[in-house]
This record gives structure tokens, C-alpha cells and sequence, in this order.
């Protein structure tokens, strides 16, 4: 059988370093299925994105070992290098939102099954600033939450960190005054944190449902909450959030959206996909349609979810 080539970037940091010891299962995995692995592990931020930048027209599948944010860092990769070579994704990070939405197995070596034997699929991705993110670009308290929560408690917590960090500091947090351009509409409000995203889950906590969280449609979902002026509003934004019903909460905007621009009295402090940014009064952020192909498990076949 001839082999085809598999390029496997591993953040050995990610979650418990769950990546780097299971390495020996995945490459026998890989092996199995008839294809020839190449391995690279990152030693800093934005390792990732070089090796697929420059290395991910020469293989026939291009695999992040790692978190979202490893993830989020081959994607940029590859649109920056041109390449349309698949992405797969065994997911050993802390949280794991994207894996989620695609239904892959916190098993390594079962995620890895499910991608040689699954299927390429094209999926939209954002651009922030000029900058492509995967799933989201939040600003509020996702953002402040992702730099204060230190990555040993997000190992040991996964995203239960995301929830105790964001109740510990939710006094503390303030709404921002600014207007929101979401394509011919203008929301103009303070507002206490806002998502602009393409995924079924953010930190483990926020949940779309797959009615309106539809990851190829050319659109990003857009959240914006204000802050809640009394308890009972307090209840109702919970209460929303866990339940989905956000047109029932009137701290909460929902809105799908292809480009959006946000302008700020202040200077925002965003994350995108869970990795800090720089603090911005304005920014752009748009969907570029069906950008990227990502390996998916085959719903007729062996390893289907």
C-alpha cells in the first residue's frame, strides 16, 4: 500500500501533557492506517503556526496534538502559507471547544481512527483585525477570564476554571460603552462581554444550539451581554445562557452576522480562541466562507459519533 504523509504538530504543554505521552499510541495508530507520520513539537507560541505555514503543502493530512489554541495557531498557518491541505484534530487541551463542535473523542488514538477514516470538510473561520481565528473573538469577560485563570488550574479544572474565575471577578468587571456594526444594523449599549463566534461551545460553559450554530453557513454568531441591573435580571441572564433562550433575557443580544465592527469608548481587551490579544478601541472582524478543510468523522462509517 502506498503511504500518505501525515504532519503531526504537538504542543507537549497542552493539558496534562496528555499529547506527548500518548505519542506512541498515535504514531502506531497512524501507522496502522497506512500512512508515514512526520512529528513536530512546538516549544513556544506561535511554533505552530510556523511549522503549518511552511511546511503544510507537503503532506496529504496536517494534525494539531494540542488544544484550541495549537489548533487556532495551524489554521492561521495555513491560510497564511495558501495551503488547502486538510486539518485533523486530536484535542488535549484543557477545554476543547472546536473538538466538541466536531464531535471528535477526548481519546487521542480514537480521535486519530476518526480522522484518517473520516472525511474533509469545509468550515468557515473568522478574521479579526486581519488576524484568522478559528472559532471566537471575545472581548469582556471571556477575555479577562482566559488571563487570569493560570494555565496549571485550567489543567486540573478544565473548564470548570473559566466558570470559578469568571463568578470570583464578575463584580469587578465593568460595561463598556461602544457601538456594535452588525452588517447594516448599529447596537449601540454598554455592554459587560460580547462573542463573536463560530462553534457549538465556548470555555465549556457558553452553548449554541446546532439550529443556529451552523459551522459552514457564512456566518459568525454574535453575543452581546449588558450588564444586569437588578437580581432578577441577574436570574434571567443565567438562566438564559444555560438554557439557550437568549431572545428571553433583555441583557442579552443575539444576532448572526458576516462582518462587524466594533468601535469602544475604551480600549478592549480581547482573546481569540482563548489566546490574549492586544487591547483595541476599534475592531473588524468578518467570516471568511468555507476558508479551511477540517477532517471530520464520516457519519456512515465505523468511528461515526
Amino acid at each position: 500500500m502506498l503511504e500518505k504523509n501525515i504532519l503531526l504538530i504537538i504542543n507537549p504543554k497542552a493539558g496534562k501533557c496528555k499529547g506527548i505521552k500518548k505519542m506512541p499510541d498515535i504514531v502506531r495508530t497512524i501507522q496502522s492506517k497506512g500512512f508515514l507520520p512526520t512529528v513536530l513539537l512546538t516549544e513556544k507560541a506561535g511554533d505552530a503556526r510556523r511549522y503549518a505555514c511552511e511546511y503544510g503543502g507537503r503532506a496529504n493530512i496536517i494534525c494539531c496534538v494540542g488544544g484550541d489554541g495549537t489548533f487556532s495557531e495551524v489554521v492561521s498557518g495555513i491560510v497564511e502559507g495558501g495551503h488547502s491541505t486538510p486539518i485533523g484534530y486530536l484535542p488535549s487541551g484543557s477545554t476543547n471547544d472546536y473538538a466538541a463542535s466536531l464531535h471528535l473523542s477526548p481519546d487521542l488514538c480514537a480521535a486519530a481512527e476518526q480522522v484518517l477514516d473520516g472525511v474533509a470538510q469545509a468550515f468557515d473561520i473568522g478574521l479579526f483585525n486581519g488576524h484568522p481565528f478559528a472559532y471566537v473573538a471575545a472581548f469582556g469577560m471571556p477575555a479577562k477570564v482566559s488571563y487570569s485563570v493560570p494555565q496549571n488550574i485550567k489543567n486540573v479544572l478544565g473548564h470548570f476554571a473559566y466558570i470559578l474565575e469568571g463568578i470570583r471577578d464578575l463584580h469587578a468587571l465593568r460595561a463598556e460603552a461602544m457601538a456594535v456594526h452588525v452588517d447594516e444594523e448599529i447596537l449601540e449599549g454598554k455592554y459587560l462581554m460580547g462573542c463573536f463566534s463560530n462553534t457549538m461551545s465556548i470555555g465549556g460553559v457558553l452553548q449554541f444550539s446546532p439550529e443556529d450554530a451552523i459551522m459552514d453557513d457564512g456566518y459568525l454568531e454574535v453575543l452581546l451581554v449588558s450588564r444586569p441591573s437588578t437580581a432578577r435580571e441577574v436570574t434571567k441572564m443565567i438562566y438564559a445562557l444555560r438554557t439557550r433562550n437568549y431572545g428571553d433575557c433583555p441583557c442579552i443580544t443575539y444576532r448572526k452576522a458576516k462582518k462587524a465592527t466594533i468601535i469602544s469608548e475604551n480600549k478592549l481587551p480581547w482573546t481569540i480562541d482563548g489566546e490574549c490579544m492586544e487591547d483595541f478601541r476599534q475592531s473588524e472582524i468578518e467570516t471568511l466562507p468555507k476558508k479551511i478543510h477540517v477532517m471530520v468523522p464520516d457519519k456512515n462509517g465505523p468511528n461515526a459519533p
